[in-house]
C-alpha cells in the first residue's frame, strides 16, 4: 500500500496534471464528495497534510517575495524559478514551513471550537414543563395487566390537555 507522501510526492506531466484537474473538478460537484468534505472540516488535519500545506504556503511566500510577477510567466519560466528557490530558498523554506505548520495546527484548532456543536441533551424535566408537549409511553402490553392501566392513566394524567400515545 503506498503511502499519502508517495502518492503526494509523485512526478506529473502538464497533461497528467490536467487531466487529474479535470477530473477532480468533476467528481468535486458530486454531493458525495461535498458531505465528505463537510465530515473533513469537523476533524482535525494529520500532521503530514499540515506539514504540506505549510510547505506549500512557505513557497508561495518566497515567490511573492522574489518574483512578483509569477502568476503571469509562462509555464517554462514558472518551472525554472521553482526549481531556482528551491535550490538557492530550500533550507529557509523548510524552516518556515515548521513554524507555518504550528501556526496552523493552532489556527484550525480555534476554528474546530467555532464550529457549532449538537444541542445537548435536555433533561426530562426541562421536556415536562416546555409547551407543544406530546407525553408519550412504550411497551408490550401483553397481556394486558392492572399496572398496564396505571400506566396509561398515569400519562393521561401528566399530558393535561396535550396530545399523548401508548
Amino acid at each position: 500500500m503506498k503511502k499519502f507522501k508517495e502518492i503526494y510526492e509523485a512526478v506529473m506531466g502538464v497533461q497528467q496534471r490536467k487531466k487529474a484537474a479535470r477530473r477532480m473538478a468533476k467528481m468535486g460537484k458530486s454531493k458525495i464528495v461535498q458531505a465528505k468534505k463537510k465530515r473533513a472540516a469537523l476533524r482535525m488535519r494529520s500532521p503530514a497534510k499540515l506539514a504540506i500545506l505549510a510547505r506549500k504556503k512557505a513557497i508561495q511566500m518566497m515567490r511573492d517575495k522574489f518574483y512578483p510577477a509569477y502568476k503571469t510567466m509562462a509555464l517554462a519560466q514558472r518551472v525554472k524559478v521553482d526549481q531556482v528557490i528551491m535550490q538557492k530558498y530550500g533550507k529557509k523554506i523548510a524552516k518556515i514551513a515548521k513554524k507555518l505548520a504550528m501556526k496552523l495546527k493552532k489556527q484550525k484548532l480555534k476554528e474546530l471550537k467555532k464550529q457549532e456543536r449538537p444541542q445537548k441533551m435536555r433533561r426530562f424535566k426541562d421536556l415536562m414543563e416546555a409547551s407543544n408537549t406530546m407525553v408519550f409511553a412504550f411497551g408490550r402490553f401483553n397481556p394486558p395487566t392492572t399496572g398496564h392501566e396505571k400506566l396509561i392513566k398515569k400519562v393521561s394524567s401528566i399530558s393535561g390537555s396535550d396530545p399523548f400515545r401508548i
